[in-house]
């Protein structure tokens, strides 16, 4: 009951991937996880095209920012919406298809000796891998204003904190599989209700917190408090990957029989 075939060579020195990413091999078992699952998005087409649109977006923001109609509105429409989706669209577009893009070795996952709150931090890693790097692809926009640089930084907070603990709680009820060789092109594999349900809080949830002190006159109170949320859902992660791997314990072999039924 406690023999694993990976343990018969652990005193045998580790063999690296020419793949591995150093960066995250500080991390250790998260890190690992992280590394394999960056892998799957590289080396499959619809995983792919969702990093690729994740970095298009960063171009959504000249749209907004370069339009003197929009000059009335930029004050704070535009800064939390192109903020939230150049910042977060990664979290988003394909966080939404939690653990789907697994599906196919799901059972494997469940057989396999990984503790389930390393399995939900190497989730939480990866999403601020990415987030990271679209933020830091979006500080031209500076250029419109440090106000706009501030709403950026605001808004990824939030998604770190927010939008991604609410990714990966729908994520405990997504029991569509995804076949990663197919293009994303007109591609509605995986798409189900928990999609359509999990963009209203991800795309409404910031205007909800903004706009009641935006109207009583709070607007750098209202932008703070987006980002006090934010943080204060990373600072209590912990508590919310203990709650995430209980909903998953409980929701794993529906999930598994979900993914089989293709």
């Amino acid at each position: 009951g406690n023999l694993y075939l990976d343990e018969l060579h652990s005193s045998s020195k580790k063999q690296k991937s020419s793949s591995d990413i150093p960066f995250l091999n500080r991390f250790g078992v998260v890190g690992d996880l992280a590394a394999t699952e960056i892998k799957l998005i590289i080396r499959n087409k619809r995983s792919k095209s969702a990093v690729i649109k994740s970095f298009i977006f960063i171009l959504y923001g000249l749209l907004f920012y370069t339009n003197p109609k929009m000059a009335g509105q930029t004050t704070f429409f535009a800064p939390i919406f192109c903020g939230m989706l150049m910042t977060g669209i990664f979290i988003i577009n394909y966080g939404q298809f939690m653990f789907g893009w697994q599906s196919s070795h799901f059972d494997g996952l469940l057989a396999n000796k990984i503790n389930t709150e390393d399995f939900f931090r190497s989730k939480f890693l990866l999403f601020t891998l990415f987030s990271s790097i679209n933020l830091i692809l979006s500080l031209p926009y500076v250029y419109f204003g440090w106000r706009i640089l501030l709403m950026h930084t605001v808004m990824y907070l939030w998604n770190l904190g927010v939008n991604a603990t609410l990714v990966l709680y729908f994520a405990n009820r997504n029991f569509k599989s995804i076949d990663l060789s197919k293009s994303a092109s007109f591609n509605w594999q995986g798409v189900g209700a928990s999609q359509w349900i999990l963009s209203i809080p991800l795309l409404l949830g910031p205007f909800v917190l903004f706009l009641p002190l935006h109207w009583m006159g709070f607007e750098n109170l209202a932008i703070a408090s987006i980002g006090i949320v934010g943080l204060g859902f990373i600072i209590t992660r912990k508590f919310w990957i203990s709650t995430l791997t209980n909903n998953f314990n409980n929701n794993r072999y529906l999930i598994a029989e979900g993914f089989r039924n293709k």
